[in-house]
């Protein structure tokens, strides 16, 4: 599967479901800490795609890697804070 297919596929997914369990948090982890601009980016586009899904008033399943357990999100605050705690580099 080439970029652009995983890209739209996994924004499909995180619209649909608002899960970011733990393989993917790590993926995330992985864009965050490489610290370029195209990795922060798409980091930053996965992040406004769970940002739209909880404006629209759907919860979010988040992965917190202090307790290795999922964690409903169901508001914009509790959103934000889990981004900047987690990827503080990164701009919603």
């Amino acid at each position: 599967m080439d970029a652009i297919a995983y890209n739209r596929q996994l924004d499909s997914k995180l619209a649909a479901s608002g899960k970011v369990n733990q393989e993917l948090f790590f993926k995330f982890t992985d864009a965050h800490s490489y610290d370029a601009a195209s990795s922060v980016g798409w980091l930053e586009a996965k992040l406004r795609v769970l940002q739209s899904r909880i404006s629209r008033g759907e919860a979010l399943s988040l992965y917190e890697p202090e307790t290795k357990s999922q964690r409903i999100v169901a508001t914009i605050a509790e959103f934000e804070s889990w981004v900047s705690i987690n990827f503080p580099s990164a701009e919603v």
